[in-house]
């Protein structure tokens, strides 16, 4: 039962109760004694009822509220305290940062991957390929088997139909030999495409390649599509961070790569991430010419020494010619140095930045001995991936199931 208002303590409440009941006196009459009595109990309960409201029993809440020890003038403050507390509640704590779908506005991008071998699709690339179409972007995923294989399909892959848009490389390139027009940037990688077809038809019919053989056709192959297709190619260790969509306007506008692992002189960008969202072929085109012009010098080369890194700096001085391309790793979306942590991307190792992420050590490289990733890094990363990004943006359902799948076949 709340306390009647006015008490300030429990000691001054039961000394009021006390003060409450007269002593009788030899002055006046048992009678009169009695409807006295009465009276005042019958007015002191009636003031009782008037003024029943709950106080907190610390003194603090009087002095801070500078209430005076009056039912009347207290009653009032308390209804005003309590109205006030209603009407302005605390607010609530800073909300995370959440993926933005396409079916929630965000932009759409097509994401192109590149897959040589005969061996299905790993758990990582799956994760990362659900994740893409659970914000509603296209996967494209250009193929080319090992060892006589047949050409990839969904199933090979490991994967379901509609999932992604598996793409033959040698068909693509064979009929890209038909393109025509002086604007045309198939046309301008005619040299790097004639190199490309070469090193394919040079994969052994009963073996697997090299593996410097393997890392020169997954570099050129990275270019060629950068130049020639609409869209991000991207290495399958990576997926999309939550400032994706901040970055996404920018890309159709821009030619887009990073300078992550350090792996080049002059802080040239890497060829993990190559591309343009734009609608025109006028940036493709321009790196088309360029990139044509420095790899043509591995015409006659053998497909089995190690010309990847030449590759990589190919790419790398393509893309300064130009001028108009953004460093993920390092620029904001209007193409300014990072200055915060605003746009700062949770990794292996140290934090990454960016539209993207990479599920991998910048120090894990082929050229490098130190900072190799760990098995568990990459799982526990995929799980605070799905609980803290994806589960409640409000993507694609089905995918985001498929994505918890292939999270659980990640190995720990």
């Amino acid at each position: 039962m709340p306390q009647p208002i006015g008490l300030v303590t429990k000691d001054g409440e039961r000394k009021t109760v006390k003060a409450l009941e007269p002593a009788s006196t030899s002055r006046m009459s048992d009678a009169e004694f009695e409807q006295g009595k009465k009276e005042m109990e019958r007015k002191a309960f009636v003031n009782r009822k008037r003024a029943e409201v709950a106080v907190p029993d610390k003194p603090e809440y009087y002095r801070n509220q500078n209430v005076i020890d009056s039912q009347a003038t207290q009653a009032a403050s308390s209804e005003a305290v309590r109205a006030k507390d209603v009407s302005k509640p605390k607010p609530p704590g800073k909300q995370a940062k959440m993926h933005i779908p396409v079916s929630k506005g965000g932009r759409q991008l097509s994401i192109n991957y590149v897959w040589l071998g005969s061996n299905p699709l790993g758990a990582l690339e799956k994760f990362n390929i659900y994740s893409w179409r659970t914000l509603g972007h296209k996967v494209n995923i250009y193929t080319h088997p090992f060892a006589g294989a047949s050409e990839h399909t969904e199933v090979t892959l490991g994967l379901e139909m509609g999932d992604a848009r598996v793409i033959s490389l040698s068909n693509i390139l064979a009929a890209d030999d038909t393109e025509v027009g002086a604007d045309n940037p198939k046309v301008h990688l005619g040299d790097a495409r004639s190199i490309l077809q070469r090193w394919l038809e040079a994969i052994p019919k009963e073996e697997r390649p090299l593996i410097e053989h393997i890392f020169n056709m997954v570099d050129l192959t990275k270019s060629y599509l950068g130049g020639t297709q609409r869209g991000i190619v991207l290495d399958m260790k990576v997926g999309p961070s939550i400032h994706l969509q901040d970055y996404a306007a920018s890309f159709d506008s821009k030619l887009v790569s990073y300078t992550r692992g350090g792996n080049t002189s002059g802080e040239l960008p890497e060829n993990q991430c190559i591309g343009t969202m734009q609608e025109t072929e006028d940036l493709r085109k321009c790196y088309a010419q360029r990139f044509n012009n420095k790899v043509r010098g591995l015409a006659e080369e053998s497909p089995e020494e190690a010309w990847f890194n030449q590759i990589t700096g190919y790419h790398g001085r393509s893309y300064k010619q130009i001028k108009t391309w953004l460093d993920v790793a390092t620029k904001i979306p209007s193409g300014k140095a990072a200055t915060t942590n605003e746009f700062s991307v949770s990794e292996p190792g140290i934090p990454g930045h960016g539209p993207f992420r990479v599920f991998k050590r910048a120090s894990d490289q082929t050229n490098k001995n130190a900072g190799k990733t760990k098995p568990a890094e990459v799982k526990s990363l995929a799980n605070d991936v799905l609980e803290k990004e994806l589960s409640g943006c409000g993507g694609d359902q089905a995918f985001f199931g498929k994505a918890q799948v292939a999270a659980n076949l990640l190995p720990s």
